[in-house]
C-alpha cells in the first residue's frame, strides 16, 4: 500500500499565497504572511528531496507537493 504524505513544499510563492488564502488568511496580508513563513523556514518553495522508490505529486487544488511512497 502506497502512502501519500503532504509536505510544506509549494510549487511557487503564488501557490502558497493561494493555499493560505483558501485557509482563511486575510487577503490584504496573506502575501506578507507567506513571505514570513518562507523566511522562518515553515514552508519552502520548490520540490522536496525524495528517496529511491518515492515519487512526487502536487496535491489537487493546493499547489503543495506530496510524497508518494
Amino acid at each position: 500500500m502506497k502512502i501519500k504524505m503532504g509536505t510544506c513544499h509549494f510549487k511557487s510563492e503564488q501557490s502558497a499565497v493561494d493555499y493560505y488564502y483558501s485557509q482563511g488568511y486575510d487577503r490584504d496580508t496573506v502575501g506578507r504572511d507567506v513571505m514570513e513563513k518562507i523566511r522562518k523556514g515553515e514552508i519552502k518553495i520548490g520540490p522536496p528531496k525524495i528517496k529511491d522508490g518515492e515519487r512526487l505529486e502536487i496535491l489537487n487544488g493546493e499547489g503543495r507537493y506530496a510524497i508518494i511512497g
